[in-house]
């Protein structure tokens, strides 16, 4: 451009310039995958983060659970019983018997219930139970 003059009115510059189509891909696909790896790890900690505070909530619950259980009301029976007479032998199943419940705690809505029964364990000589029983 012979005579340009940048001062004169209506002057203007042009330049050209080729890129090449390869580096245009290749940014790209650099662009694209980091941007892709990067909501790939944001994603991956709000799933930790959700994660870790299901937990924690679950725990609480758990130990809320825990606490109401153990905060029922429970009372101790005296139950004297006569050891004077050999007890029949229930192994071999010749006396078939349903226990009968000494205390009868209703649960909520009256569908259920949770009874309390006394078993005599299987004793052997001297009171110690048979082997692979247990006992008193």
């Amino acid at each position: 451009m012979t005579g340009w003059n940048p001062s004169a009115e209506g002057a203007a510059l042009i330049a050209f310039s080729q890129h090449s189509n390869f580096m245009d891909l290749v940014q790209f696909f650099v662009t694209f995958f980091s941007c892709f790896l990067s909501l790939l790890l944001v994603a991956a900690v709000v799933w930790k983060i959700k994660q870790s505070c299901w937990a924690s909530r679950r725990r609480e619950q758990l130990l809320r659970e825990m606490q109401q259980m153990a905060s029922r009301p429970f009372a101790s029976v005296n139950v004297a019983l006569e050891t004077d007479e050999e007890p029949p032998d229930l192994i071999g199943g010749s006396i078939k018997t349903v226990p009968k419940p000494i205390a009868l705690e209703p649960c909520f809505g009256n569908k259920a219930a949770v009874l309390s029964v006394f078993v005599r364990l299987p004793q052997g000589l001297g009171g110690i139970p048979p082997p692979g029983q247990s006992g008193e």
